[in-house]
């Protein structure tokens, strides 16, 4: 018989491969459209120009640039000219750039692939996001499916703009994060809070649009760790919480029932399904994590527990308070995404003198009405989100038992929509004037 150690790891290879065959067919799909001009729009023009000003003369100054006029505030230290967008569209762009100096096509040619290789590599995110959450592998394909052809993600991946990079981090920083949360594990808070800096790089105003992930991180921590001046231990023998905080009512229903001493027996098979004999449900293996069984007392026929394992955590210590733990969660958070903040702090002080300076001019502000840009994201016939992407239309049939079954993590989804909304919704051009397909995002 197979060990359950050996189902996981062989599972989550399986999810590796199928995750890099998503990533290499998107690619090829996309790559159908794949354009060798770069349109003129100001965007565009300036983050081909800072990437250029990068790989060639290793300045931030985008003086070439004169598609567009610029405002006051885009000139900084000696009378320069700046972006005054995110850069890491620009140097994710370098080494394609350089690759062109190298090869004999010219440098707008590779520039352009950045998009269909972000887009790629976000969907395989998804795929393996979507496994962890304990899907299965037809369910993960379908999704990525849904996401990749039927949005403006392949729209958008033609183009220059810096929403594929944006969406690559938005889901790198979600899967992190709740990666972090099932797991405890010191690495996925870190791996979390570099995610969050790279999305703030690519877009500044996502400090703000992602601020709910280290409030999910904070409370998933607050829940999981046990009230101060109790044991960590249970009457059972077991210690700390369990490696899953997303728990459905009929897994917490089982776990009460145990410690009230019920007679479960494990009905498992050489994959490792993790089937309890209550027949409430079943707590599927996830990519990465072992599963609920591995970690779980399981007690036999005659009520004993036949094998006991420690629960595995990286993040609270066996008596640590509450809220011990929570700052534990977000000093390891604040380790990942503090790299970024200096360096994001040291670009903007060498441009224009001031590290919290970002080139925006004065009146490109969030100064429309919240309900008049909510309202035209919604149910305009022009920019409504259901225009361009009718499968939001199907929300409504599965987010109640998606919200059941996930309570905190579809929180924190509820909350980063809910900020686009507000936020986007605010902006003085929130229907995207000249930027093309859709509205702002």
């Amino acid at each position: 018989m197979k060990s359950p150690d050996k189902d996981t790891r062989a599972s989550a290879a399986a999810d590796l491969a199928r995750a890099t065959a998503i990533f290499l067919l998107i690619f090829s799909v996309y790559f159908i459209g794949y354009s060798r001009t770069l349109p003129p729009t100001a965007d565009e023009m300036i983050d081909f120009g800072l990437a250029q000003s990068l790989a060639k003369w290793q300045i931030f100054s985008i003086d070439q640039v004169s598609t567009v006029g610029p405002n006051p505030e885009e000139f900084g230290l000696g009378g320069h000219r700046y972006s005054k967008y995110g850069p890491l569209q620009a140097v994710l762009s370098v080494p394609l750039f350089w690759l062109a100096q190298r090869l004999p096509i010219g440098a707008v040619d590779t520039v352009l692939l950045l998009n269909h290789l972000a887009t790629a590599l976000s969907m395989a995110l998804l795929f393996l996001l979507v496994r962890r959450m304990g899907f299965g592998p037809l369910v993960g394909l379908a999704i990525v499916a849904v996401v990749a052809f039927g949005t403006p993600l392949w729209v958008h991946s033609k183009r220059y703009f810096a929403e594929p990079t944006i969406t690559l981090c938005v889901i790198a920083t979600i899967f992190s994060a709740y990666a972090a949360a099932t797991t405890r594990r010191a690495a996925w808070l870190v791996l979390a809070g570099f995610a969050f800096g790279a999305a703030v790089a690519a877009k500044y105003v996502n400090v703000v649009l992602l601020s709910p992930v280290p409030v999910y991180l904070a409370l998933s921590a607050l829940l999981a760790a046990p009230p101060k001046g109790s044991s960590a231990v249970d009457s059972s023998g077991d210690s700390g919480p369990p490696r899953h905080s997303e728990t459905t009512p009929a897994l917490v229903s089982r776990l009460h029932a145990r410690r009230a001493g019920a007679n479960w027996a494990r009905v498992g098979t050489a994959s490792g399904s993790g089937r309890l004999d209550d027949r409430a449900g079943e707590t599927p293996a996830l990519p990465g994590c072992s599963p609920l069984h591995e970690t779980m007392p399981v007690p036999t026929s005659r009520g004993t527990t036949g094998r006991s394992h420690a629960w595995r955590s990286t993040m609270t210590a066996s008596g640590s308070s509450q809220l011990a733990a929570t700052a534990r969660a977000l000093w390891w958070f604040g380790v990942g995404a503090a790299p970024v903040a200096v360096l994001l702090a040291l670009y903007d002080l060498a441009r224009f003198g001031d590290p919290l300076a970002s080139g925006y001019a004065h009146w490109e502000s969030f100064s429309t009405p919240i309900w008049v840009g909510v309202s035209g994201f919604l149910f305009s016939p022009g920019k409504s989100i259901f225009v361009y992407t009718p499968l939001f239309m199907l929300l409504p049939f599965w987010a109640g038992s998606f919200v059941r079954r996930f309570p905190t993590f579809s929180a924190l989804l509820g909350a980063v929509i809910a900020l686009h909304l507000g936020l986007y919704g605010s902006w003085w051009v929130w229907w995207g004037a000249w930027a093309g397909c859709g509205p702002e995002k």
